[in-house]
């Protein structure tokens, strides 16, 4: 179970691991929309396993058991109808090919990144295109954030710093 808030909007993001997405109104905590992922996926059953939220463009990350990222651009948000769409990846040969852990997004170099099981730190536009793969070998890759000038990722016991030049 993860939830994320929105204090621009105010929204609260909740979901399952079985695939569930509610949208919450904050100040009354009235649900605004549910959508289950498994329903809607040609692929058969969504296990979430990681969520992010792209407050000023208004994008849902999921990261899922399988390695698969699923992004959502919520056009229009109100009390009476949620208006989204999913945002198909460029290539599906570049998803993480384990369960992604963490996902953070910077709103100010307009993208996101990933980190799975793999091993792998992927950085992605906002339309989904992969940037750059990293690699870091022998580490499961449990968190990742991004800072004004670098990304900061949770490798086993560590924290490692990912400076601009590199993404």
């Amino acid at each position: 179970f993860f939830i994320k808030v929105n204090l621009l909007t105010p929204l609260l993001i909740s979901t399952s691991e079985s695939g569930n997405i509610k949208l919450w109104a904050i100040e009354k905590l009235e649900s605004l929309w549910e959508l289950n992922l498994t329903e809607t996926n040609m692929a058969g059953t969504v296990h979430l396993s990681s969520l992010s939220f792209s407050k000023r463009n208004r994008i849902l990350c999921f990261g899922c058991d399988s390695g698969e990222t699923i992004l959502l651009k919520l056009f229009c948000v109100s009390k009476d109808m949620v208006d989204c769409k999913r945002i198909e990846p460029v290539n599906h040969q570049y998803e993480h090919t384990k369960r992604v852990t963490d996902i953070s997004f910077s709103d100010h170099f307009q993208m996101f990144v990933t980190v799975g099981c793999d091993g792998k730190v992927k950085i992605w536009n906002l339309r989904k295109r992969l940037l750059r793969e990293l690699v870091i070998e022998h580490q499961m890759l449990h968190a990742v954030a991004f800072t004004p000038s670098s990304i900061l990722i949770g490798e086993g016991h560590e924290i490692s710093l990912i400076g601009r030049r590199v993404f």
